[in-house]
């Protein structure tokens, strides 16, 4: 629940019902696991064997990945990933789900380079997993879960995606036994096959046979040590070049060289013919065109140079062209938005690139849309999207200007346009790149917009909750009385926590019988003052909010908490316990 991030199941409320039983809520996914994919794959499904090529499940793997590094920098273990507790959608979408034995690292442990506010707590979120026994799946566990139950790391769910990449490239488990006495044996003692060995048909490349068992060494410290290194070896084989752990030779370099740019030698050999024809005619011809020749050499010597350069900026731009996509659904400034939408239009004009065009130009035309450049966007949406196509149409009418803003007030009236769910991060972006811009601070022109994007962001339709409101006496006061809103930051990637709220500046909130249950969800704004009376708000989350929000007082009904929890809480805050319902 606490982890935000597209390849993430998302958890979106957690709490006890009527009769004391434990439920949470997440959202409703189709598709269908990596292992019934692969199992497909190994029976020879011949539609599976078109769909999912080893390009494509490699794909698959990089997003698996960007979950992992995601959960890792914020101090998270999964310990139990497996191909069965990763979803596939019908349009590639991956969600890796499964977190029940989760652990949590001590803040001390990992970096966290972010200085993130949401720091999770180990100590309470360790206590509900199991201790003692194996834990995970076996031929997918690391030697480190087998045994005494041993300090894990992340090092433990590199393991665990090195056995999935097995998987991928053999359909099989790197660790097939009879019984499971001896599958944990060959797991600590790390005898595993190397693929190409055990499956010589298959073709399985050899740099990505070294790379998988790098990952899955026994030895702790021959492994990777980070996901993103993890990644970066796989990102080397889909762009041509060697992996480190492969060890190659420079002969087997220099023939991925030559793979990579087969039409660039291919110029170079025949440009090297007729230069030689060249020269030698020039030299039957020395008296009359001795000068001509020169030019002819020094131009070409040019050409060659003008086109290894441009070689080389293709080649960069191929590296980083994975990493520009994923960050172009995340939060940034207008200048990096603008870097990302010339990245996207130099790999949409390269005839030779095999990048899907289409989903370039739809990031494009996100992107043109968050910054409220609405005529480009159109153009970039044309024949892709019917939806923001006809939004960024109507839009561009309303504001002509693709360098001016539209006013708070027809911000309101932007987010009550999206009502798809396949649309909400643009609106989210689109939000946040407006409220850093906009010269108009008014808490009041904000209104409409926050009340449509929490409706958003909280599944809510937009007519079923008109208790949102600003008190008009005191405006730094905010009712959410009775609201069906628990979530209010979004789910971007942003420096710090970004609060749905903040342009408000408000200073109290009523929160009474609302749905909010976690006020760690209220990072990021400044508040003296909240009543949570009729919540089912817990008493351990009040002790952060003094420091991280400045909260001075806490509004609460008889008997919502017990003695021992007020007296805790009120060693830093001031608690006003009121007698009878209002």
């Amino acid at each position: 629940a606490r982890l935000q991030h597209p390849n993430i199941m998302p958890i979106h409320d957690i709490g006890l019902n009527e009769l004391g039983e434990p439920f949470f809520t997440m959202d409703f996914i189709t598709g269908e696991s990596l292992e019934e994919i692969l199992r497909h794959l190994s029976q020879e499904n011949e539609a599976y064997q078109s769909k999912y090529t080893l390009s494509v499940l490699l794909n698959l793997f990089q997003k698996i990945c960007d979950a992992i590094s995601y959960a890792h920098s914020r101090g998270v273990l999964h310990l139990d990933l497996k191909p069965g507790n990763i979803n596939v959608g019908s349009f590639g979408e991956v969600t890796v789900y499964d977190w029940g034995l989760a652990k949590v690292l001590n803040s001390a442990s990992y970096e966290n380079n972010n200085n993130d506010d949401l720091d999770l707590d180990a100590e309470l979120l360790n206590d509900v997993t199991l201790a003692g026994v194996i834990k995970g799946t076996p031929g997918y566990l690391a030697p480190e879960q087998i045994g005494n139950d041993l300090e894990k790391c992340k090092a433990t769910d590199i393991y665990a995606l090195g056995a999935i990449l097995y998987s991928i490239l053999t359909y099989k488990p790197p660790i097939n036994a009879g019984s499971m006495q001896e599958l944990i044996k060959q797991t600590k003692a790390g005898e595993i096959k190397d693929p190409r060995v055990l499956y010589p048909d298959k073709g399985i490349p050899i740099s990505l046979s070294a790379v998988c068992l790098k990952a899955l060494s026994t030895n702790i410290s021959e492994r990777y040590t980070s996901v993103v290194e993890f990644q970066k070896e796989i990102s080397k084989y889909q762009h041509g070049f060697a992996t480190d752990a492969q060890h190659a030779t420079l002969w087997v370099n220099l023939k991925l060289l030559i793979k990579r740019h087969q039409r660039i030698f291919a110029l170079l050999i025949s440009f090297s013919g007729v230069l030689t024809l060249f020269a030698v005619f020039s030299f039957i011809q020395i008296n009359q065109e001795r000068d001509q020749a020169v030019t002819a050499r020094l131009q070409s010597e040019k050409n060659f140079q003008l086109y290894k350069t441009e070689n080389e900026l293709k080649q960069k731009l191929d590296q980083d062209l994975r990493s520009v996509v994923h960050q172009s659904s995340l939060g940034g400034d207008r200048a990096t938005a603008h870097i990302m939408i010339e990245s996207l239009e130099k790999a949409i004009a390269d005839e030779a690139s095999e990048v899907d065009k289409d989903q370039l130009r739809r990031f494009k035309g996100d992107l043109h849309f968050s910054l409220q450049e609405f005529n480009s966007a159109a153009e970039a949406y044309a024949d892709l999207d019917t939806t923001l196509y006809e939004i960024a149409q109507d839009y561009s009418q309303i504001k002509s200007d693709d360098e001016a803003l539209l006013t708070n007030e027809q911000l309101g009236d932007l987010m009550e346009r999206f009502i798809s769910f396949q649309h909400k991060h643009v609106a989210y972006q689109t939000f946040y790149y407006h409220v850093l811009r906009s010269k108009d601070d008014s808490p009041k022109s904000y209104v409409k917009a926050i009340k449509n994007i929490l409706d958003l962001l909280n599944n809510v339709a937009h007519w079923s909750y008109e208790g949102f409101s600003l008190d008009a006496k005191k405006p730094d006061e905010l009712s959410l009385r009775g609201a069906p809103y628990q979530v209010f930051i979004l789910p971007i990637g942003t420096e710090r926590p970004f609060n749905v709220l903040s342009p408000l500046r408000i200073k109290f909130l009523d929160l009474r019988n609302s749905r909010v249950n976690d006020l760690e969800r209220l990072l990021g704004l400044s508040l003296d003052t909240i009543d949570v009376r009729w919540t089912k708000v817990r008493h351990e989350k009040v002790r952060l909010l003094e420091e991280r929000i400045g909260l001075k007082k806490l509004i609460v009904h008889e008997a919502q908490f017990g003695e021992l929890e007020l007296k805790q809480m009120r060693k830093k805050i001031e608690v006003v316990e009121t007698v009878r319902p209002e």
